[in-house]
């Protein structure tokens, strides 16, 4: 077992090997957003702080769900 140095907790070699995996099928992308006090960038690291998780593995997270969400709406409004 091989301890996360972020999340504190013990992962399996197959974990690290699936998540090197994974990582090579992700294509790099540069952003520019609001930052400083009460800007996007300092809110989601203090929400993915919460979650004990970094701040641009949350903002994948979010920008995912946001996708997916926008894509069944509109399906939705499709068949209508």
């Amino acid at each position: 077992m091989i301890q996360g140095m972020r999340e504190g907790k013990t992962i399996s070699l197959a974990d690290v090997l699936e998540r090197a995996k994974l990582k090579a099928t992700l294509k790099p992308v540069t952003l520019r957003l609001p930052g400083g006090d009460g800007g996007d960038i300092a809110t989601a690291r203090r929400l993915a702080e919460e979650k004990g998780i970094g701040y641009q593995t949350y903002i994948k997270i979010l920008l995912h769900e946001s996708l997916r969400s926008e894509v069944a709406r509109q399906a939705r409004a499709s068949r209508k």
